[in-house]
């Protein structure tokens, strides 16, 4: 009675979705996925291995802050940020770093300026679909080049290293794998970073700006979001596949020992008479119950993306991810066995994505404000000044869903920023309201697209090459 009322629970909701056109099964989103050569993810791979592990630490790029709203221009500085544990660690042994390895990193440029929307056709969703501990890595070169060439005033040098990095990051965008959608979250965290750093130098053309702009227009980081839970979605009924094919073997769904992740052993469905009696009685009612779970977090991210404020899609995911917590704390858990070994919470990754939509939306911001500042000789009074000159429209902010906030100060300098994860619009203020200490963009009562830090004698360099 319970199997057969898990295979109708199942077919109903499957149906359903199918009738409103989702694409549920791993056969069907690979179908969407554009032609692409199989080959060209293991052509990248091996030229990010030609470079070796980059020498940079992850955490001392990007944004480096020194107080709230205020960050260090790293290429300033009298030495690379992350040589503080090594002092043999120079502009000039970086500088050395990349030539020795510019001929690399020359053919990494070409071959991203048209970065492969796809890892090509997997015979199994268990396959990796992007080499994202390769694409990290190149990041942190790109950057290095990036950073060496503001240093050595090298402007139009450091123009292609933001073009690489935003190309970086639409690599494989429309793989239907969170840890693809992350991974690129984490590039272009890093090229966001770079491309405020590059907006510290002076001398910009509008040819030059409007290229740098161009570049982060053309990415949607929720877009990506969205494919990456559409294949958590699909991940259940791809695995209740196997097992039918399997007839209910597990060891023939995991003949490599571990399930995924590694967080269950292959063959534990397989032991005793619970095992043997949820692979042939329970599963459907478990993958019905995982398929609403994800099609309700589907559901939250198209929430985002029109606009939703993100407290309320927070929320929302709290809520459903309750329920799961509910049935891992029930005397039936059994029941929803691969559910609750399978389906992680996804709202850290959708916070993620939300932060790194709304930079992106702030740098292109900040861009078409220097482009203005370049042509008029002044600030721009709001926001509205730089529609449809400099931008098609204002960007959004996805913590509260409506536009970026932004105000002309009476230096003439300008605030722009996001009212943050609480959604309130404090003004601009950057203020830390943790007793952490941590510094970044999203630790204060507002995320505020930063200003220069104050430097200290001892950190500037002898001179800013034009």
């Amino acid at each position: 009675m319970y199997q057969r009322h898990g295979h109708r629970a199942l077919q109903d909701h499957f149906s359903e979705l199918r009738s409103k056109g989702e694409k549920l099964t791993f056969q069907d989103l690979q179908a969407t996925l554009s032609p692409t050569d199989n080959n060209l993810t293991t052509l990248f791979t091996n030229l990010a291995n030609k470079l070796g592990e980059a020498k940079a630490d992850a955490t001392n790029l990007s944004f480096i802050f020194s107080a709230p709203g205020q960050a260090l221009i790293e290429w300033k500085q009298s030495k690379p940020a992350w040589s503080s544990d090594n002092t043999d660690v120079t502009w000039v042994t970086v500088n050395h770093q990349v030539a020795t390895n510019a001929a690399v990193l020359t053919k990494l440029q070409k071959f991203l300026a048209h970065p492969a929307p796809n890892g090509g056709w997997r015979n199994s969703i268990f396959e990796a679909a992007t080499p994202y501990r390769a694409s990290k890595n190149v990041a942190l070169w790109l950057e290095c080049k990036g950073l060496v060439s503001l240093h050595e005033g090298q402007k139009e040098e450091a123009a292609v290293v933001v073009e690489a990095l935003a190309n970086l990051a639409n690599f494989h965008w429309e793989e239907y794998s969170l840890v693809s959608q992350m991974s690129r979250c984490q590039t272009a965290e890093v090229g966001l970073g770079f491309t405020w750093q590059a907006l510290q130098a002076e001398g910009w053309t509008e040819e030059q700006l409007l290229k740098m702009q161009q570049c982060w227009v053309r990415m949607d980081i929720l877009e990506g979001l969205e494919r990456g839970i559409k294949g958590e979605r699909a991940f259940g009924l791809e695995l209740l596949r196997l097992l039918r094919t399997a007839g209910w073997n597990s060891e023939k769904v995991f003949p490599s020992t571990k399930q995924r992740a590694g967080s269950v052993q292959s063959n534990s469905l397989n032991r005793g008479l619970m095992g043997r009696f949820y692979l042939r009685n329970t599963a459907e009612n478990d993958f019905a119950f995982q398929l609403r779970y994800w099609q309700a977090v589907v559901e939250q991210v198209r929430g985002l993306r029109a606009g939703q404020p993100w407290e309320e899609v927070l929320n929302a995911g709290q809520q459903s991810h309750a329920q799961i917590q509910r049935k891992f704390n029930s005397p039936v858990r059994f029941l929803y066995l691969l559910t609750l070994l399978t389906t992680v919470n996804p709202s850290p990754a959708i916070r993620t994505a939300a932060h790194i939509e709304t930079e992106r939306c702030m740098a292109i911001t900040a861009i078409a404000l220097k482009r203005y500042q370049l042509k008029y000789g002044k600030t721009a009074p709001s926001l509205e000044a730089l529609v449809p000159e400099f931008l098609a429209s204002i960007p959004k902010d996805c913590m509260s869903g409506q536009v970026l906030r932004y105000k002309l100060n009476p230096d003439s300098n300008f605030t722009l920023y996001s009212v943050g994860d609480d959604g309130n619009d404090d003004g601009g203020d950057a203020t830390h309201t943790k007793l952490d200490g941590k510094l970044g963009l999203w630790e204060g009562r507002d995320a505020v697209w930063p200003t220069p830090a104050v430097m200290n004698e001892t950190l500037k360099t002898a001179s800013n090459k034009p």
